[in-house]
């Protein structure tokens, strides 16, 4: 799955992203090594590869500590859930990044981003509160054979958050054209989720993958806020 993953990323990005947006008519290794060496194009193909990397990685260190196949395959269930819940807000993230690139203004921009992060966490806030309510019902009548993956569904749910902020911030910073730096916090991520999975998961197996992912979208979070307000700082000095 992991490895699969890798690979149609990589086919996608040539086949889709390469012919349509980089006028590349025939996928050869020469047309492949023109594009990586444009910068901005090795830029996306590096976020794409760790984000597929970010969202497998800890059901491949789930495998190699000999998680049992029950516990995977609830694991496996609650991160699909996750997911699916990822793509029901990535929308706001795509209309923020339309939006903003329409905008001529450092102000305009600031308040849209301020109005975008509002909408998440509203969104956020409904969609925890249901599954807190209405997440053991959902569970016992459509999905019996995964009843007991409740919890680690709900520590999921509730890493969407920073999910959504890390989305959001990245298409601020890509818009202002530091993809580098979303590269950098992205890469440093993923190697925070590896090592603490890597005493989470045989420590407290599929629970512990759940807390290791909701640390390290907290912890990516964290960075790029940070940077975030300190563009947003300079920005509004230099108006």
């Amino acid at each position: 799955m992991f490895w699969t993953g890798i690979v149609a990323s990589i086919v996608t990005f040539f086949l889709m992203g390469g012919r349509k947006f980089f006028g590349i008519s025939e996928v050869t290794f020469a047309s492949v090594k023109n594009a990586l060496s444009d910068p901005i194009v090795r830029g996306f193909f590096i976020i794409e590869l760790v984000t597929v990397s970010f969202m497998k990685v800890d059901v491949l260190l789930l495998r190699y500590f000999d998680t049992n196949y029950q516990h995977l395959a609830e694991y496996f269930f609650s991160v699909q859930v996750f997911e699916a819940a990822i793509l029901m807000l990535m929308p706001v993230t795509f209309l923020f990044f339309n939006r903003f690139n329409q905008k001529r203004d450092s102000q305009s921009g600031q308040s849209l981003l301020k109005k975008s992060a509002l909408i998440l966490s509203i969104v956020f806030s409904l969609g925890l509160m249901t599954w807190c309510f209405l997440g053991n019902f959902i569970l016992s009548n459509l999905f019996p054979g995964y009843s007991n993956a409740f919890e680690t569904i709900l520590i999921l749910t509730i890493a969407l958050l920073p999910n959504a902020f890390n989305a959001l911030f990245s298409a601020y910073l890509i818009a202002n054209h530091k993809e580098n730096i979303f590269i950098w916090v992205s890469v440093l991520g993923l190697l925070l989720l590896f090592c603490i999975n890597l005493f989470a998961i045989p420590a407290f197996s599929i629970r512990g993958a759940a807390w290791a992912r909701l640390i390290s979208e907290f912890g990516i979070a964290v960075i790029l806020l940070t940077y975030v307000i300190a563009m947003l700082r300079r920005s509004k000095n230099n108006y």
